[in-house]
């Protein structure tokens, strides 16, 4: 199984909200399941509107990619296609796959 970035974003979701279920409810079982369980709580979609803010890059960001030598606009633009491409990518949920 490839590692794609809404499925990053959607793991890093369900592990927050898992510790802290954890921290406030000790005594429940090991929750396990994440893909399945963040599939049916909507995780995924979270994941995808999180992933879709963060396509317009912030000043700070341009200027960060400035000082690395992506000039405006191509680095707002190599920036868009990258997060498109995270978009457009083939996820646990589409392919109906629970790890």
């Amino acid at each position: 199984m490839r590692d794609q970035m809404i499925d990053r974003v959607a793991r890093a979701i369900w592990e927050h909200r898992a510790k802290q279920v954890r921290l406030e409810y000790p005594d429940l079982l090991p929750l396990e399941g994440w893909g399945a369980v963040a599939i049916a709580n909507g995780v995924m979609g979270e994941a995808r509107a999180a992933i879709e803010a963060m396509r317009e890059p912030t000043e700070a960001m341009q200027n960060a990619g400035s000082e690395r030598g992506w000039t405006p606009p191509t680095g707002a633009m190599i920036w868009q296609a990258m997060i498109d491409a995270a978009l457009n990518e083939e996820t646990v949920a589409s392919r109906g796959e629970a790890k």
